[in-house]
């Protein structure tokens, strides 16, 4: 499944919400502008920002994180697991866009 989120305006402005993803386990996201945050729920409704494990590769390093899921212009960022939908956040006052998949 192949998304494209719209521009933020502000700190926290929706840049995607995806429809259900529980049949999928990796999910990626690129970020072309600003940077964004990605939350998850695994009930449709309550989202968390800090899912067991993050892969975000810059071009030069992937690193690994279990605490901040956020993805900078110019990465990618990869998380594994079934969750019933994710949602993408501007993060800060830098207008941001992201796009990804989910399979």
């Amino acid at each position: 499944m192949k998304w494209t989120g719209t521009q933020g305006g502000a700190d926290d402005a929706v840049v995607y919400v995806s429809q259900d993803v529980s049949l999928y386990t990796d999910h990626y996201f690129v970020c072309n502008a600003g940077e964004v945050d990605i939350e998850v729920t695994i009930d449709g409704q309550n989202y968390i920002r800090h899912p067991v494990e993050t892969r975000v590769n810059n071009g030069t390093a992937s690193t690994v994180t279990a605490n901040d899921v956020a993805v900078a212009s110019g990465e990618i960022g990869r998380i594994q697991g079934r969750f019933a939908k994710f949602r993408v956040l501007q993060k800060g006052g830098t207008a941001s866009n992201a796009y990804g998949a989910s399979y």
